[in-house]
C-alpha cells in the first residue's frame, strides 16, 4: 500500500504563503485608503489571522509518503511549516517491526504515529510522524495495514 500526500501538501503550503500576502496587502489597503477611522477593521482582521495561524502552527502538517509494498515499511515526511526544514526517512524490514501506535496531542487537535522495530540492541522507537493531514480512509488503512486497534 502507498499513501502519497504531495498534492494536498503543495495546496496547503500555497495557502498558507498566499493567505498571508492577502493578510498583509489587505492591512496596507485598509491602512494607507483608511477604510477604517478607528482600526478596528484591522484589528478584527488581525486577530482572525493570527487565530488561524496559531491553528496551522499546532496541526503542525506534515507531507507524508508512506510505502508498505516490498519487503520494508518506508515513511517520508517533511513539515509544511513556513522556515522549517529537514526531509526525514524511516525505513525498517516488516519482519523488524514490533508495533505502531496513534497519539493524540495538544488537545487531540494534532495525530502523531509512532513506530517501533526489533534492532540488535532491543526495540528502537523512532520519532513522532504528524499525520494530521490524511483524511479518515487513509487513516483506517494504515491503522489496518499496521494493526492498530
Amino acid at each position: 500500500m502507498v499513501i502519497d500526500k504531495k498534492e494536498i501538501s503543495a495546496r496547503l503550503k500555497l495557502v498558507i504563503m498566499l493567505s498571508f500576502l492577502v493578510y498583509a496587502a489587505i492591512l496596507v489597503m485598509s491602512l494607507v485608503l483608511g477604510w477604517s477611522k478607528t482600526h478596528l477593521f484591522e484589528l478584527c482582521w488581525t486577530i482572525v489571522f493570527v487565530v488561524w495561524f496559531i491553528f496551522v502552527f499546532l496541526k503542525n502538517y506534515n507531507y507524508i509518503w508512506y510505502s508498505s509494498d516490498g519487503p520494508k515499511i518506508i515513511v517520508r515526511y517533511t513539515s509544511l511549516q513556513p522556515l522549517s526544514s529537514g526531509k526525514f526517512s524511516i525505513e525498517f524490514q516488516k519482519k523488524d517491526f514490533v508495533k505502531a501506535e496513534i497519539v493524540k496531542s495538544v488537545l487531540g487537535i494534532r495525530k502523531n504515529l509512532v513506530l517501533y522495530s526489533r534492532t540488535p540492541q532491543g526495540v528502537a522507537k523512532y520519532p513522532k510522524i504528524n499525520i494530521s493531514i490524511l483524511n479518515k480512509e487513509e487513516l483506517k488503512k494504515i491503522k489496518e495495514d499496521l494493526n492498530i486497534d
